[in-house]
């Protein structure tokens, strides 16, 4: 886990959080409705039916699916929906660019580097589950700056320990204090957003940052969320350099295998 300079030196305690919560005008998220006809999809016909724009649904049956890459929608909200939460199982480093408008709702990706990409406008990421990536679950990721991103009631989870990248030759997925070093980098890792919401998520249990506001956030809302098990930070607020502006965090859960509950970093 790399070390960064501290502009705003807090470190936040669960106790502190759940009594108060830290607020700094965060923008409320805003509505991204499913529209359109509904069309029933399989693993071989989902990749043909998402290209195009315009207000769609479709329906996923159960399955195991190759990984999507969308690179453009626009014109009304395209949502992937499982018939069955978690029934539809993905490879990993699925990638969603240069979209408006998208829903991803019930899906499920075990190991890979990466298990979802996104950059965009008005896209809401629900119901699924992302299981031991070797980097990060679910990324906003940085160039092009997304705004309005919803990440509602997931599952991220990891069990293993990695190893020291400052010391490669440690494997032992301990630092020399003893304090774990999780294989799952992150969680949930947020780049170059204007608004981000992060609600109603579940982790556990170990994590190097089960959530990090990266860097160039405007807006976050980290609101209600169960951390079970961390490993080291739960929260990252403000990682790196150019700072976030503004945040808040409120109404969570921290339970007791942690370093950190909240580090606040490069915040403005």
């Amino acid at each position: 886990m790399r070390s960064h300079r501290i502009t705003t030196p807090v470190l936040l305690t669960a106790a502190s959080l759940t009594a108060a919560g830290l607020m700094v005008h965060s923008a409320p998220a805003r509505a991204v409705t499913s529209c359109g006809a509904t069309q029933n999809v399989t693993p071989s016909s989902l990749n043909s039916a998402g290209k195009g724009n315009g207000c769609r649904i479709l329906l996923m049956a159960a399955g195991k699916y190759p990984s999507f890459n969308i690179t453009s929608h626009s014109g009304g909200v395209l949502t992937l929906r499982c018939a069955s939460a978690g029934g539809c199982e993905f490879q990993p480093n699925n990638r969603a660019t240069g979209v408006d408008g998208l829903v991803i709702d019930g899906i499920k990706i075990t190991g890979g580097n990466n298990g979802l990409y996104i950059q965009g406008k008005n896209i809401v990421v629900l119901n699924s589950t992302f299981v031991e990536q070797t980097s990060a679950g679910l990324t906003v990721i940085p160039g092009t700056q997304s705004d309005n991103i919803q990440i509602y009631r997931n599952r991220f989870q990891n069990a293993k320990l990695g190893c020291d990248y400052r010391h490669p030759h440690n494997c032992t997925g301990h630092l020399s204090d003893g304090t774990p070093v999780a294989e799952m980098d992150y969680g949930v890792r947020i780049h170059d957003t204007r608004n981000v919401k992060i609600e109603g998520n579940t982790f556990g249990t170990v994590f190097n940052h089960a959530i990090s506001i990266k860097y160039s956030v405007v807006s976050s809302i980290i609101k209600g969320n169960n951390f079970r098990g961390c490993g080291r930070a739960c929260i990252d607020f403000g990682q790196e350099s150019p700072a976030s502006t503004e945040g808040t965090i409120t109404g969570n859960k921290f339970g007791p295998y942690r370093k950190a509950g909240v580090n606040v970093r490069w915040m403005k």
